[in-house]
C-alpha cells in the first residue's frame, strides 16, 4: 500500500544500521535509497524525487544539521526524521525543521509508524 511517488532517503555514516533501514523500509512497501553521509545526500536529492529524509546528526564529510539546513531551505515539503546515537543532539534537528527525532538505537516499528504519519 504504498502512496509516496519517491525514495526515502536514510543519511547513516554506519553501512550496517544504513542498509537495516533500507530494508526495514523496502520490506515495508517503499522505495528507499542510502547514502554515507550528508555530502552525497544533497547529490541524490538532485538526482531522484525524495519523499522523505531520514539522517543521522554525526557523520563525516558532512553532517545531519548541516542537511538538516540545506533540506528545509531547498525542499522545504520534504520531510525530516533525524536520529542520533547522541540524544542531546535531538532538540537542535527538531528545532531546524525536523518534524520527527528518533534516538538510537532506534526501534523499527516506531520508524514505520513516523514515516507513515508523513507521508502516507
Amino acid at each position: 500500500m504504498k502512496k509516496d511517488a519517491g525514495f526515502i532517503l536514510v543519511v547513516e555514516d554506519n553501512s550496517d544500521l544504513r542498509e537495516a533501514l533500507v530494508a526495514v523500509l523496502e520490506n515495508s512497501g517503499h522505495d528507499a535509497l542510502g547514502a554515507l553521509n550528508g555530502k552525497v545526500a544533497l547529490e541524490y536529492a538532485r538526482q531522484h524525487s525524495i519523499t522523505l529524509l531520514i539522517t543521522d546528526l554525526i557523520m563525516p564529510e558532512q553532517e545531519g544539521i548541516e542537511t538538516i539546513r540545506f533540506y528545509v531551505q531547498e525542499f522545504p515539503d520534504i520531510p525530516i526524521i533525524a536520529i542520533s546515537g547522541n540524544p542531546e543532539y535531538l532538540p537542535a534537528a527538531k528545532h531546524l525543521g525536523a518534524a520527527v527525532v528518533l534516538a538510537k538505537p532506534i526501534g523499527y516499528a516506531d520508524l514505520l509508524h513516523a514515516v507513515r504519519n508523513l507521508i502516507e
